[in-house]
């Protein structure tokens, strides 16, 4: 129901009860997924927040699935561009740790993600080091942009609204950057008094 957004059939499995833990069969090109992960990552949000409300582990992994796929929901949905439901999940919890998060901004960074960058600068702290991490991610990556076939040579000849994008976000990380050097000359200077 999910994969295939059926909003009817998942309301049916959730009232009869159905297994909302179960993990699907996954792909030769993606680890098996439990149905809250499967919704992130297809940014199926009012099944998403039903699964959420309903209380599913959403820390549950297929027992093969390496530790370098082991993402946390705010990871998913920062690289998927998924800003609304990232939203929603900052909201929700505050479990996610400082990791987490700087990975999440460096997926939506590497992947030219400018409202889920956006949302992460609004919703969380990031110190200097983090931040001159993400604008070298957003200045040395070439995201495919939705265009999974591309070549390598095609990769580099970026289009003119694409170029918008890399410079949207180095602008927001450059501002939060300025903002965060401040913060430290102000109390470095208050501690003089």
């Amino acid at each position: 129901a999910i994969w295939s957004d059926q909003s009817g059939a998942f309301e049916l499995l959730v009232t009869r009860a159905a297994d909302l833990e179960v993990l699907d069969e996954g792909s030769e090109i993606r680890s098996k997924d439990t149905p809250i992960r499967l919704a992130a990552r297809l940014g199926r949000h009012n099944m998403f927040k039903k699964l959420w409300t309903a209380g599913v582990d959403h820390i549950k992994y297929a027992s093969d699935t390496p530790v370098h796929s082991q993402r946390s929901l705010i990871e998913i949905v920062s690289f998927e561009v998924y800003a609304d439901i990232l939203e929603d999940l900052l909201t929700w919890s505050e479990e996610w740790t400082q990791d987490q998060k700087s990975e999440a901004l460096y997926m939506a960074c590497r992947e030219w993600h400018v409202d889920v960058v956006a949302a992460l600068l609004d919703r969380c702290q990031f110190n200097a080091q983090e931040l001159e991490h993400g604008m070298h991610y957003v200045a040395t990556s070439l995201p495919c942009l939705g265009k999974p076939q591309i070549s390598s040579h095609d990769r580099l000849l970026t289009s003119e609204e694409d170029s918008k994008l890399q410079a949207r976000i180095l602008d927001l990380l450059l501002d939060r950057h300025a903002q965060s050097e401040h913060k430290v000359e102000a109390t470095s200077d208050s501690s003089k008094i």
